[in-house]
């Protein structure tokens, strides 16, 4: 599929241009400057032609005299000239690229820097002139636009959407012969998988090696990852779209609005995803956010897959030991899997897609009723058993699953007051379950129905 990358300076309108055409809000939009900073994909269909969208950070060089102190520039240094060098990756895979500028500012000598580089690139460029909202700025002289030898400039409102339809019309004019690529399509084949952790464990790294190439800034500062990032993969003939998720903080510690926004859109992620990494650093004490992570996946359902991260650093445990005293710390995912992985070394990379896969059929299991209606029998004798003559088993009458990804279950009872089951008794038909069906790695949902019975 083809490629077309958004590039300019901060602060003209990339990201508002970005969500507009792929018709949702998928990159965050701030006016402070640098708030893109990972490249951002979307797809887009005009005209019978279907491209891959790319958002991508300021093109201009970092300046060190707008810093208020050396802290400060070397904190932020590394990432600006990171943000550029995303940009210039997307520009290097564009088949065509969209130049936006600001209406409001003219053609600033950055601009001046970004159209050079652009001539040189010998990629195809439609030029957009944003902010242009009112009928005075649509319709002025736009000699300055084709001093930069470009082509002809097209009036747009990212936020209104003015000229939109015309910037599109010439993106399909203009792009190369379409290429093919299977995997660009989004399907209900496709296995979505989110990465969540908290700040710096090493989510960005994984997806980077997944990827192939750096598709995540990475850094020792917290939350440099603001927005999800998402590629697609094939593994074993499955396509996989992987997720990272900006790092998920206590609200405590959250005092910077893009934060807030990065971490909300990180959450809602899990929504829509078949399966989670929740990725620790094995080399710290769990936190209180390990925890919280820990509940919230409990809660989303989701089959889960533990990765413990920076093995190579930890000295003096075994990894049973490790992996027993975190299940004792979160015992609500006890039936998840546990790898012991090295981004920096590549230790067990290979084996996280395998286990998802596995993960994956294993969720989408369907039983038969005549397999459940047995279960259900040969359960009942059993708790009769156990019991004794001294305890009263609840009479459940039937057992039905109700859903998979992942598999739920109904239990059917007589509605009696003084029969319900108790809690262990749920636990024990979900632990037979597992093990009957082969259900050992993936949660598990059993829900109670009680109905009257004539006498």
């Amino acid at each position: 599929m083809n490629k077309v990358a958004i590039i300019g300076r901060t602060n003209v309108g990339k990201s508002t241009l970005f969500n507009r055409l792929i018709g949702r809000k998928k990159a965050i939009v701030s006016p402070r400057a640098g708030t893109t900073r990972d490249r951002n994909f979307g797809s887009v269909s005009w005209n019978g032609k279907t491209f891959t969208l790319i958002d991508t950070g300021g093109l201009e060089d970092p300046d060190e005299k707008k810093y208020s102190s050396k802290q400060e520039m070397r904190r932020l240094l590394e990432i600006e000239k990171n943000i550029k060098k995303q940009a210039l990756v997307a520009l290097k895979q564009a088949d065509l690229v969209i130049f936006i500028l600001d209406i409001k500012d003219g053609i600033m000598p950055q601009d001046q820097q970004v159209a050079n580089l652009l001539r040189k690139s010998k990629k195809p460029v439609v030029l957009a002139i944003n902010k242009a909202t009112s009928k005075a700025a649509r319709d002025q002289e736009n000699a300055e636009y084709y001093k930069l030898g470009l082509g002809e400039p097209t009036l747009i409102s990212a936020t209104t959407g003015t000229g939109t339809g015309d910037l599109l019309d010439a993106v399909t004019k203009n792009l190369p012969k379409q290429k093919e690529n299977n995997l660009s399509t989004i399907n209900s084949q496709q296995l979505i998988i989110s990465i969540i952790g908290r700040p710096n464990v090493g989510k960005s790294s994984l997806l980077n090696l997944f990827a192939g190439e750096q598709r995540s800034i990475v850094s020792s500062q917290p939350h440099t990852t603001r927005e999800a990032q998402e590629i697609i993969i094939e593994h074993k003939d499955q396509a996989i779209k992987l997720i990272d998720t900006a790092g998920v903080r206590r609200k405590s510690k959250i005092d910077n609005h893009l934060e807030k926004i990065g971490v909300k859109q990180s959450l809602e992620t899990l929504k829509d995803s078949n399966l989670i990494l929740f990725i620790v650093d094995s080399s710290e004490p769990l936190a209180k956010q390990d925890q919280s992570l820990a509940r919230l996946i409990k809660e989303s359902n989701k089959p889960t897959i533990i990765l413990a991260n920076k093995w190579d650093l930890v000295k003096g445990i075994e990894m049973f030991e490790y992996e027993t005293n975190f299940k004792k710390y979160f015992p609500h995912l006890s039936y998840a899997p546990f790898i012991f992985i090295s981004c920096k070394n590549k230790r067990n990379i290979d084996k996280i897609l395998d286990t998802a896969i596995k993960l994956s059929e294993e969720s989408s299991i369907e039983i038969t009723k005549n397999a459940l209606s047995k279960f259900l029998t040969r359960i009942m004798g059993n708790l009769k058993k156990f019991q004794g003559k001294s305890k009263t088993v609840p009479r459940l009458l039937d057992l039905k699953q109700i859903s998979i990804n992942p598999p739920a279950f109904e239990i059917i009872m007589k509605d009696s007051k003084h029969k319900r089951p108790h809690p262990s008794t749920i636990k024990y038909v979900e632990n037979q379950i597992r093990q009957k069906f082969n259900l050992k790695n993936i949660p598990v949902r059993i829900t109670l129905r009680t109905i009257k019975i004539k006498p």
